[in-house]
């Protein structure tokens, strides 16, 4: 019954503590998708931003679409740096 009561839909079905169990293991996913997040954000602040300007002067990157062109502006000016 979509239109009824959490407490007098869920409860009875599920029960107090499945629903329990299951906000728990949701915030501890949470926090696992925020660890991820942070060792990809350190790794990439580390190590791949330090390559990225050396990985750009080998490469040529080039388009005749305009719609690129603040990319290629923006490649441009990580050369640069």
């Amino acid at each position: 019954d979509p239109s009824g009561r959490i407490c007098d839909v869920i409860f009875p079905i599920a029960g107090k503590d499945k629903l329990a169990a299951i906000i728990k293991e949701s915030q501890a996913k949470g926090a696992l998708d925020r660890r991820i997040y942070k060792g990809m954000r350190r790794a990439w602040g580390n190590h791949y931003r330090r390559m990225l300007p050396s990985l750009l002067s080998g490469l040529e990157v080039r388009s005749n679409n305009a719609v690129w062109r603040p990319v290629l502006a923006a490649l441009d000016w990580i050369r640069s740096k």
